[in-house]
């Protein structure tokens, strides 16, 4: 079995990191965030029959005591942000072989919405070890196999028949969000929505600064 095809059999890594880390890597600071990601789209989508998973777990299946059971207790948790009322983002840092996994799981009104998946070595990942690890998930989630352009940045989305997705973000960082889009978490955020403020683009007056 391959070091990587089981998200859940870490090494625990020691966390000296602090608020600061921890606040510079959250993925949602507002609900304009969370929204992003529940409808994020790829230039490469794909369906698969697998149940999508993360740490031995069905994405319904996340809350907070099944989650503890499996990862014991996070290296760090926020619950304490400003623009987001009852939010809470548990961290944990696990290590296999050479990658350092970086999980955030986000829970919104006790309900389990995502996890973010960072995932580093030594420093920023190497095309060679990003197409190591897509190849490794396209294994898991399609073990009859399956065609991806390895050629191009990883912009990939695979949803599950229980229309969840995972979401390959291959930009400076490398991450993967899994997200738990059930009917009642598209209620949940829908009912907030009118909460949402999208700031203005005002990217032309910026730009008129130095042009």
């Amino acid at each position: 079995m391959s070091k990587l095809s089981s998200l859940f059999k870490f090494k625990k890594s020691k966390n000296t990191r602090k608020y600061a880390y921890y606040n510079r890597e959250n993925q949602v600071t507002n609900l304009a965030d969370l929204l992003m990601i529940f409808n994020s789209k790829a230039n490469q989508e794909y369906t698969t029959a697998e149940l999508i998973k993360h740490s031995g777990l069905a994405l319904s299946e996340i809350n907070e005591t099944s989650l503890l059971k499996a990862l014991k207790n996070p290296d760090y948790l926020m619950d304490d942000l400003d623009d987001i009322e009852d939010y809470k983002v548990l961290f944990y840092r696990r290590r296999v072989d050479k990658f350092i996994f970086l999980l955030q799981f986000h829970f919104f009104k006790g309900n389990f919405v995502f996890v973010s998946n960072k995932i580093s070595s030594h420093g920023i990942l190497t095309k060679s070890e990003r197409i190591g690890l897509i190849k490794n998930m396209g294994e898991k989630y399609f073990p009859e196999g399956f065609e991806l352009d390895l050629t191009k940045r990883f912009d990939i989305k695979i949803n599950d028949e229980n229309n969840n997705f995972l979401k390959v973000i291959d930009e400076v960082d490398f991450r993967i969000h899994y997200v738990n889009n059930s009917s009642k978490n598209q209620k949940l955020i829908n009912k907030h929505i009118d909460e949402i403020v999208v700031p203005e683009d005002d990217l032309q007056d910026r730009l008129g600064k130095f042009l």
